[in-house]
């Protein structure tokens, strides 16, 4: 069985919100809930010239880029994309098409 694989790529900052919850959990959490197979949040990290202490740097900050992907079959991921119509204003989606390669799994 050949599934096409489709990955939906969310880019963020840790402070958009969709009512009082932080986007990126609520994509999550949407995600989850429809049965996707994988969703996962990275965190960006701060400018170079920016400074930050040790104790900073290990608290979730609003300003820090953080990127969602997702990637379940297109099927999938196109339903959730129309459930989170309304929720990404403000964000860059991107959809593409990465080719499965075989794990031995």
């Amino acid at each position: 069985m050949n599934l096409h694989l489709c990955r939906l790529t969310v880019h963020l900052t840790g402070a958009a919100m969709w009512r009082r919850t932080p986007l990126w959990f609520e994509i999550v959490r949407r995600a989850r809930r429809s049965g996707i197979a994988g969703a996962s949040v990275f965190e960006g990290e701060p400018l170079p010239h920016t400074r930050r202490s040790r104790a900073t740097m290990l608290r979730p900050n609003g300003w820090l880029p953080l990127t969602v992907v997702v990637v379940d079959e297109e099927e999938k991921v196109r339903q959730l994309l129309e459930d989170l119509s309304g929720t990404l204003d403000g964000t860059v989606a991107t959809l593409d098409f990465p080719e499965r390669i075989p794990t031995g799994h």
